[in-house]
């Protein structure tokens, strides 16, 4: 998850082509929880039903709302090791309260969840807002209208 490796953002989490930076994992993260409020506002913007979008355009947002196989059983191993990993460094007290373990192991999971769509939402605005003539594309009206509701939050 977070080697060293430089990671294309614009491939990794929405398999899309763009003129996005080479930014580690750990980046992207943070730069997607640094704006989260504006991906969230964008994303509802996207899904309200009076945006006009066009085939490719719907079909790259429910991909991004679509979580990959792999985020869903990388969830689901934190999870594990999170409940085994606490029901053994804590027996005693977990023995008693499993209601409470489970609470307790679902939480990183979750994070790791919310974290992940976080990521891929925010790099799927930033190809919809990058500049048209470095995508090859025309200039979009989605495009505008995400840069003047979200500002310059998703520039590259």
């Amino acid at each position: 998850f977070c080697s060293s490796r430089p990671l294309r953002t614009a491939v990794s989490p929405i398999s899309m082509s763009g003129p996005l930076q080479e930014n580690s994992p750990a980046d992207v993260l943070i730069e997607s929880w640094r704006h989260r409020r504006e991906v969230v506002s964008c994303m509802r913007f996207l899904k309200d039903s009076a945006t006009p979008l066009n085939e490719a355009e719907k079909a790259r947002v429910d991909e991004a709302l679509d979580p990959p196989l792999t985020l869903i059983l990388s969830a689901g191993a934190a999870y594990g090791a999170s409940f085994f990993g606490m029901r053994r460094a804590f027996p005693k007290v977990f023995r008693v309260r499993p209601l409470v373990l489970q609470m307790a192991a679902c939480t990183p999971a979750a994070v790791f969840l919310c974290v992940g769509g976080l990521a891929r939402c925010h790099v799927l605005l930033r190809h919809l807002t990058a500049a048209p003539e470095q995508r090859g594309e025309p200039p979009s009206a989605l495009s505008a209208e995400l840069l003047a509701r979200c500002g310059g939050a998703f520039r590259s």
